[in-house]
């Protein structure tokens, strides 16, 4: 170490700004070793040091001087960029005469990390939808008062039967759209997909609900099951058909299974207001037409480039046919998922070495349960893809119901998937069942592959008695930083163990820096958002 390059006689200012690399640092004294960007060295005191990485370049402040030595803090991302960040939007209204306040700000910044195009359109409809979901939110009778001037604007009586479907149409969107907050709303503009009831209804399902896809397609499993044992028992009677005995077993197949029609339209009339038992009633004995039933009544997929996106909520509520890709499709697009999901689980596994010495038992037996999981899916869907394609298939009205019921669910989990892989499952540790959430942002519709060097991931187990804990992991390079957050009451026993998580984590190759917080909010995929988030607001000028 060269002598020359450690003072202690550096001149500073109080409040001065300054950029230095940590090279040495005591989270227990606060007592931290710096370098500045020309080479100089020296020691000083700096509070919460608990969030500090060795050898990561921070932004430090000048606090004063204590004990002989310097007093700094850090200076956060958010009174690094808050400044800036509003700067840049306030330039960004200006220049383009836009009618938004201070309080609109986050709306734009939104819509920056979204990628979504800051033209005044989709501003001006972003803004309007925040609004009206606020409005009915804290006032209902907003809803009445929307719906009377909307009937009058179209010229329709209130009690006709055109009137009374699209209050009904009306009512039944805006229950959903109340269910939503305004990270849901961005998360579903980033992925393309269309603001309606029942995209509403399957992202709450999929993603704020515990294991949804998983329990969906093992429900499927098991109703396949179900009718291959009842088919060959049936096989064997002859004239069973001819008796009626097969329609009467597979009716009984799952006895509670809710079989409640779903009223579709098409060109603004009515068609069947128990549409479902009617297809199965009519198609019982020809399965291999059941695909091709639902794919007439979900229609065609219909996207929307991010060019295209229209928030206008009129545009939204009309009567039309709902559009959907057929089952098959969606079902071959989920196996594909698992496919890539149970390689990169591995990948990501072995590339970091995440888990070592004494939890390799346990992480071994997670990764186990994962690829176990996840092979059990997959086999019930190419089941059902195999059944589907083979000429003497049997398909009950029970499996039609369970598909017709939960396509908008797949079709949701593909879309988000283009973004994010996302794993809820539930894990089996010492005879006890674990719900487990795996989240990694990654570009895969674009052929990115995850990067074992520069990675966020985050972890959710829902415990026995300490409740859900969440771990927020990320990777830069050699540095590992994990966050791990609890309810308040546990975090003092979580740091007790700090010395032996860290001990256990000592050799895989990385500076770990283990934090521990109080969980603020649930984790799910709209309030991940921010961590996952890298875009920075100063593009704003280039993006818009």
């Amino acid at each position: 170490m060269n002598s020359k390059q450690i003072s202690a006689k550096l001149s500073f200012e109080i409040g001065e700004k300054f950029s230095a690399r940590v090279l040495n640092l005591n989270k227990y004294t606060g007592e931290i070793l710096l370098k500045l960007l020309d080479g100089w060295k020296f020691s000083a005191q700096i509070d919460n040091p608990e969030s500090i990485v060795e050898n990561k370049l921070i932004r430090l402040q000048v606090e004063g001087f204590e004990n002989d030595k310097l007093k700094l803090k850090i200076v956060t991302a958010e009174e690094k960029g808050q400044n800036q960040s509003k700067d840049s939007i306030r330039l960004f209204i200006k220049e383009n005469s836009l009618n938004l306040n201070s309080e609109d700000y986050d709306i734009i910044e939104k819509m920056v990390k979204s990628e979504i195009p800051l033209t005044k359109e989709n501003i001006s409809n972003i803004k309007t939808t925040i609004d009206f979901i606020n409005k009915i939110k804290e006032n209902p009778t907003e809803e009445d008062t929307f719906i009377k001037n909307y009937l009058l604007s179209k010229n329709v009586e209130s009690d006709s039967q055109k009137g009374n479907f699209i209050k009904d149409t009306l009512k039944n969107f805006f229950s959903e759209l109340k269910n939503i907050s305004k990270e849901d709303l961005f998360i579903l503009l980033e992925n393309n997909i269309e603001l309606n009831e029942d995209n509403i209804k399957s992202f709450n399902k999929v993603f704020k609900e515990e294991g949804t896809i998983y329990n969906e397609i093992k429900y499927l499993g098991d109703i396949l099951k179900a009718d291959e044992l009842t088919y060959k028992s049936i096989e064997n009677t002859e004239n069973a058909k001819e008796s009626g005995i097969y329609k009467k077993q597979q009716d009984n197949i799952v006895g509670n299974l809710n079989t409640d029609g779903k009223v579709t339209y098409a060109n603004g009339e009515k068609t069947n207001t128990d549409l479902r038992p009617s297809i199965m009633t009519e198609n019982i004995d020809k399965p291999n037409e059941f695909s091709e039933e639902i794919k007439s009544i979900n229609g065609e997929d219909k996207s929307q480039t991010k060019n295209d996106q229209s928030l206008d909520i009129n545009k939204n509520i009309s009567p039309k046919d709902i559009q959907e890709e057929g089952i098959k499709e969606k079902l071959d697009n989920i196996l594909n998922y698992f496919e890539k999901e149970k390689g990169t689980t591995s990948r990501t596994s072995k590339d970091l070495n995440v888990i070592a010495g004494n939890m390799d038992e346990m992480v071994n037996h997670i990764k186990e349960q994962i690829n176990m999981k996840t092979d059990e899916m997959k086999d019930i869907i190419r089941t059902f893809l195999e059944q589907n394609n083979d000429s003497e298939n049997k398909f009950s009205k029970n499996i039609i119901s369970q598909l017709n019921s939960n396509v908008n669910d797949f079709k949701l989990f593909n879309t988000i998937s283009n973004s994010y892989y996302y794993m809820d499952l539930p894990i089996n540790l010492n005879d006890m069942d674990y719900q487990c959430k795996l989240m990694i942002k990654d570009d895969r519709k674009k052929g990115k592959k995850i990067d074992a060097t520069n990675v966020k991931i985050i972890t959710s187990i829902s415990t026995e008695n300490m409740g859900i804990v969440d771990a927020y992991l990320t990777v830069n390079n050699i540095n590992m930083n994990i966050d791990i957050k609890c309810n308040k009451e546990w975090i003092g026993l979580m740091k007790q163990g700090y010395e032996t998580i860290l001990e256990s984590l000592s050799n895989i190759g990385y500076n770990i820096d283990i934090e521990f917080h109080e969980k603020k909010e649930e984790m799910n995929i709209a309030a991940c958002r921010e961590f996952f988030d890298d875009n920075d607001i100063g593009m704003l000028n280039t993006r818009a």
